[in-house]
Order: C-alpha cells, then sequence, then structure tokens
C-alpha cells in the first residue's frame, strides 16, 4: 500500500510540474507539452485531475497524517489550475458566439489526410517539378450554379507536407459554399531555396483558377486564400505581395483575393531566426537555413520580401487571423507588427489570440480551439 501511496503522489506532483508550466512563460520544453496538452485534450486533463482528487480525498479519509493532507490539497489545486484555461476559453467562446461541444473535444481525430489522386489537377510545370492542385466542389453542388473558390494552402514549415492535407478545413468550407482547391508549391531544401517561389506558385494557380472559371463554375470576384502555419503565410505573401512576386507578363489575368485567412502563420521570419524558436523537433533557424539559406544579417531583401507587415499596403484584401497566445514556434506577438500595418491603411483585419493554443491547434478536430476558429471563420466568411 505504501508503495501504490508513493507512486500516486510522484504522478500528482508530474502532474503539478505540467500544469505549472501552462502559466509560466512559452520556452522549454515541459512548457511546450503542456500547452499541447491543453490545446487538444483540455477536457480528459479536467477528468484526470478529477480522479486524482478524489482519490486523493479517498487517501486522506483512511489517512490524517500531513503527506496525504497536502497531496490532497496539491491535488485540488491540480483540479482548479486546469480547469482555469478551460474556463477562460469558454468565456472567449462567448465573446465570439461558439457554442461550444464537450463531445466533440471527447472524440477528438487527427486531421490529416494525404492528396486525392482521383482530383487532382496539374497546374504548373517549373523547375522540372509538375505541381497539382486537388479540386473539391462545393458541398450540393448544382448543374450551373456559380459558386466561390477557395485557395487551402498547406503547412509543414516550408519544408514538407502536401495538398489535401487538412480535411476538416476543406470540408468546412465546402458546406460554406466554396469550391475547394487544395493546392501544391514548391518545398525548400537544403539545395533549392523557395523564399522567392512559394507564394509565386500560390498566384500561379489563381492565375490558373482565373483562366478555367468557366470550366468550374467560379465567381472569382469571390476568392479566398486560406492556410494554416506555412500554408497561411504564403496566403499573405501571396494576397498581399504579387505585384512585386508575380511576373508581370501575365499578371492581367492575375484576381485579387477578396478576403484572406491565416490560421497561426509566420508573418515575419527575422524575429523567428533571431529567438531561435522551436517545436517539437523544429527549430526557425533549421526552417530559416532551407527556406532563405541563411539569417536575416546575410540576407536583409530576402527576409524584408516575406515580411508580410511590410508587404500589405493601401489595396491588401480583408484578412483574418487567428493564433494562439502559447504557440511556441511562432509567438504572437511576431503578428503585431502586421495587425498594426493593415490598421494604418485602414484594412479591415480581425486578429483573434486564442489563450493556452499552441502552434497547430487546428491539427486535432474536435478541440475547444478548433471549433472557436471555425465559429470566427465562419463570421469572417459571411460578412
Amino acid at each position: 500500500m505504501n508503495i501504490l501511496l508513493w507512486i500516486f503522489i510522484l504522478l500528482t506532483l508530474v502532474v503539478s510540474i505540467f500544469i505549472a508550466w501552462i502559466y509560466l512563460p512559452t520556452s522549454g520544453n515541459i512548457g511546450m507539452y503542456s500547452s499541447i496538452l491543453t490545446s487538444f485534450f483540455s477536457v480528459y486533463g479536467i477528468l484526470l485531475t478529477a480522479i486524482f482528487l478524489i482519490i486523493s480525498i479517498v487517501i486522506v479519509y483512511f489517512n490524517t497524517w500531513i503527506l496525504p493532507l497536502s497531496i490532497w490539497i496539491l491535488s485540488l489545486l491540480n483540479f482548479i489550475w486546469w480547469i482555469y484555461p478551460v474556463a477562460h476559453i469558454y468565456c472567449l467562446a462567448r465573446g465570439t458566439g461558439t457554442k461550444l461541444s464537450i463531445t466533440d473535444n471527447l472524440t477528438l481525430s487527427i486531421n490529416r489526410w494525404e492528396p486525392n489522386l482521383e482530383r487532382s489537377i496539374q497546374y504548373l510545370s517549373i523547375d522540372g517539378q509538375d505541381l497539382y492542385l486537388d479540386y473539391y466542389p462545393a458541398d450540393n453542388l448544382q448543374d450551373n450554379e456559380t459558386v466561390k473558390p477557395l485557395i487551402l494552402i498547406h503547412g509543414g514549415w516550408f519544408v514538407e507536407g502536401n495538398r489535401s492535407q487538412e480535411p476538416e478545413w476543406r470540408e468546412y468550407f465546402r458546406v460554406l459554399w466554396y469550391s475547394v482547391f487544395d493546392v501544391q508549391y514548391r518545398l525548400a531544401t537544403k539545395e533549392y531555396q523557395t523564399w522567392d517561389k512559394a507564394a509565386t506558385d500560390i498566384n500561379s494557380a489563381i492565375v490558373w483558377l482565373t483562366e478555367n472559371q468557366n470550366t468550374y463554375k467560379l465567381d472569382m470576384s469571390e476568392l479566398v486564400l486560406a492556410g494554416s502555419s506555412a500554408g497561411g503565410s504564403l496566403a499573405l505573401q501571396a494576397a498581399y505581395g504579387w505585384v512585386e512576386t508575380f511576373p508581370s507578363s501575365i499578371s492581367w489575368v492575375y484576381t485579387k483575393a477578396k478576403k484572406v485567412i491565416a490560421y497561426f502563420p509566420a508573418t515575419s521570419m527575422e524575429p523567428l531566426w533571431n529567438r531561435d524558436t522551436r517545436f517539437l523537433s523544429i527549430t526557425s533557424r533549421w526552417v530559416g537555413m532551407k527556406y532563405t539559406w541563411g539569417g536575416p544579417e546575410e540576407f536583409p531583401k530576402r527576409y524584408e520580401r516575406i515580411n508580410t507587415a511590410l508587404l500589405a499596403n493601401k489595396n491588401s484584401s480583408p484578412t483574418l487571423v487567428i493564433h494562439g497566445k502559447s504557440d511556441h514556434l511562432i509567438p504572437y506577438d511576431t503578428l503585431l507588427p502586421l495587425e498594426n500595418a493593415l490598421n494604418t491603411y485602414n484594412i479591415k483585419n480581425t486578429f483573434v489570440f486564442i489563450p493556452y493554443a499552441e502552434h497547430g491547434f487546428t491539427y486535432f478536430s474536435g478541440s475547444f480551439w478548433f471549433q472557436i476558429a471555425k465559429k470566427v471563420t465562419w463570421d469572417f466568411l459571411s460578412e
């Protein structure tokens, strides 16, 4: 019995350490894993700490000495501390009009998939690479109906990932009456940098859509660009900086995006390089070495070219950005210059910084954080 008691005490202390790091500055591996657990498994955390609290009450009932009493107090604090982030997110949900579903949170599923070759269409061939997009028509699309197009851009730190990898967003946009074109773009390697190529590929896909709008019955005046992480960064770069990055010889075919949506994007790579941020096994300098082939001191022009705060202008598209306040890879304060730039140009924008949310908080469908992101997205597209 004593061994079981000490095991329980040890587990309680481990839980306490993880919970404490939720409230500490977003640094260190413990804080990162705490943020991941909070972002995806918040309800499970409440259930776990509640079970620990009940066990501690039973222990105190049969053992009145000081150590079990201390563990009961610690278990009670763990329960309260874990509830607080969820209570905070409920307040945010009320402010955004989101009806949170506990059932959805308890039935999490990974929001990941592979390209659907049956829906794949080549839109560009460049540098020896054939680039494809996967076409998903709007839900319940009828013959001869015109629909709104949405280009969905995958994440992967500019170095990995592929089209159609976030099916939850794809299907959500289809329900909102968008035909989704899930786009592949050139990825960076040690031998092939793409800081000046990836966003241009997105704009090339826009040109392809413009040229084929009759085939797919698209209303190009309703075009939306959307993406997560690197995909969100490229959505912003493509929408704001197409004049600088797109070949002028065919720019007349280009259609300006009506709206842009970016989930946890890197709006500027320079502060990430300087801080050398980390998420799991990824560091921002590792990404930068492939994406730009070096740091901002070595290649200042490259970093200016992909800085969306500098690309923003008076003609920029209305923008929605949703970002986690506990993002370890892309700290939320690095997005503030873009928000300020858009406000300076009087561009309609909505920045939602979700408390306790880690990078990639939409990679599991059903989380409270994902549910809020969906509602805010719905409202933005409905305006």
